[in-house]
């Protein structure tokens, strides 16, 4: 049995180098072949979005005054806070924010805002994909989050079908995430990652995994994150967790 602190420790000394003072890439900005593929503040001319990205569009609509995430739930109808609450579920707290400067690091580390899946909310998956194939990230990573949706409403049948069905999809949210793991530092790619791949039995390993690569990627958050999840799943294999850290840390090569 690993205690979560003596795990931390451990695990820091085995990934050496990712722990240092060094800020890691800017989450978001892609390498510079294709910076206008995956970019926050991208161009998304799709028929829902119109000319702005889904975080233009969010704005436009009304950012949240908010001072913190308990404050926004209050503030919504009670079926938008439950959405939102579910997403936080779904992602492991990791939407979640105390203050005012822990809502902006979401912003610059890549993490889409509760305003972003709000407003994605009303947006068909059609739209979502037009944005994020014309170079808007937040729509990107909110499209693949609703492909994971899909796939887990899909229950299987006596025929199969919608076992296939479901599959199909998964298989569809894993290859869109393929494409922008090495273009975006974005900290909510590896939070992305972890719930696509845990679906099903609960896979620790994977979610200990992403919280250490999201901290790598810029989300101060997460070992805040980890220190409750490590206690509760006191036998996670390191080395599963190392192997799963090294796939999804920050890319040195996407720069600033």
């Amino acid at each position: 049995m690993i205690r979560p602190l003596a795990f931390l420790l451990g695990f820091s000394v085995l990934t050496a180098c990712s722990f240092d003072s060094t800020p890691s890439p800017s989450p978001g900005v892609a390498k510079e072949s294709d910076r206008e593929e995956v970019r926050r503040d991208g161009l998304a001319h799709s028929a829902g979005l119109g000319s702005q990205s889904l975080a233009q569009q969010s704005v436009r609509t009304g950012t949240s005054t908010a001072t913190s995430w308990r404050e926004q739930l209050a503030a919504l109808p009670q079926e938008e806070a439950r959405h939102l609450s579910e997403k936080n579920t779904n992602y492991f707290g990791a939407l979640a924010y105390k203050s005012v400067e822990e809502r902006e690091l979401l912003k610059r580390i890549g993490i889409p805002l509760p305003d972003d899946f709000l407003t994605a909310r009303r947006l068909a998956v059609e739209e979502l994909k037009s944005g994020a194939e014309r170079g808007d990230l937040t729509a990107k990573l909110i499209y693949i989050d609703r492909l994971i949706d899909e796939a887990q409403r899909k229950t299987t049948t006596q025929d199969g079908i919608a076992g296939e069905e479901a599959n199909a999809l998964a298989a569809q949210a894993s290859f869109e995430l393929g494409k922008i793991k090495g273009r975006s530092n974005s900290a909510f790619i590896p939070y992305l990652d972890a719930r696509l791949f845990s679906s099903g039995p609960p896979k620790p390993e994977y979610v200990t995994g992403a919280m250490l690569a999201a901290f790598d990627r810029g989300d101060t958050r997460a070992i805040g994150l980890l220190e409750p999840y490590a206690r509760e799943h006191p036998d996670v294999d390191a080395m599963g967790v190392a192997y799963y850290f090294a796939t999804m840390k920050a890319d040195s090569e996407v720069g600033h």
